[in-house]
């Protein structure tokens, strides 16, 4: 078995080992609202959108020799793969598009979260002003700009979330949105798969990796119920990845 291979076994293992402690408490207080099966569901799409991320199928070879073979720094091929399964998954008539967050139409109240996205977009042209920056390459921009917010948010906050919910139920209305297991075993899922990790040496915690994803995926969970699209937060994503570096 080679060493990337057991690395990403291991964390897929943790990953899943998080997510399914999270759920106990989360399944308990839902009672009789509990359905196991879109648990279940959200289980088998975490996984399967991990394994493409991780090209545990080989697949990104030959996207990159259809390509031409491109020289690449990031991973385009592993969440091209991922983000071509969410869209044909929410191409099925098991995900409700608008309960995903898959629409344009903003729920009330959504002013409040598009004031907070200006904000923070207002916070980072200033802390990218405020610190020293390399000069970042056209393909980091465009990557940044690009895959991470369209894929991981069609997924986490849409696909996801959407299942969870089903699952558990809206939870309770906070800070005009309702943020209830659902939302915080989403956040915490997405924060895990950036600060938590298998390598060589064991398990890796990378704790300023928890509190940034932490704190921004709250965020980005909170715009997507306070709006009840993903719009904003790909939006927000895509600010928080490339704002800082275009200074």
């Amino acid at each position: 078995m080679g060493e990337q291979l057991t690395e990403n076994l291991g964390n897929i293992a943790l990953w899943n080992g998080a997510f399914a402690l999270a759920c106990v408490p989360a399944a308990a207080m839902a009672g009789r609202q509990f359905r196991w099966q879109w648990l279940v569901a959200a289980f088998l799409l975490f996984n399967l959108n991990i394994a493409l991320v991780l090209d545990f199928f080989g697949l990104n070879e030959r996207i990159y020799a259809l390509a031409g073979s491109p020289e690449t720094t990031f991973n385009w091929a592993g969440k091209i793969t991922a983000l071509s399964a969410s869209v044909l998954i929410l191409c099925t008539p098991f995900i409700n598009l608008r309960a995903a967050g898959v629409t344009f139409r903003q729920d009330q109240k959504s002013f409040i979260g598009w004031i907070v996205f200006a904000a923070l977009c207002a916070l980072g042209v200033y802390i990218g002003l405020q610190i020293e920056n390399d000069t970042h390459s056209a393909e980091t921009i465009a990557y940044q700009l690009t895959m991470p917010s369209l894929e991981e948010e069609i997924f986490y906050r849409g696909i996801f979330l959407f299942c969870l919910v089903k699952a558990f139920g809206d939870g309770p209305r906070i800070l005009w949105s309702n943020f209830g297991s659902a939302a915080l075993i989403s956040t915490l899922v997405f924060t895990i798969i950036h600060c938590l990790f298998w390598g060589a040496s064991g398990i890796q915690f990378s704790t300023e990796a928890f509190l940034f994803a932490g704190v921004f995926g709250l965020v980005l969970t909170w715009m997507r119920t306070n709006t009840g699209s993903i719009l904003l937060p790909i939006l927000m994503h895509s600010a928080i990845n490339t704002i800082w570096r275009l200074f």
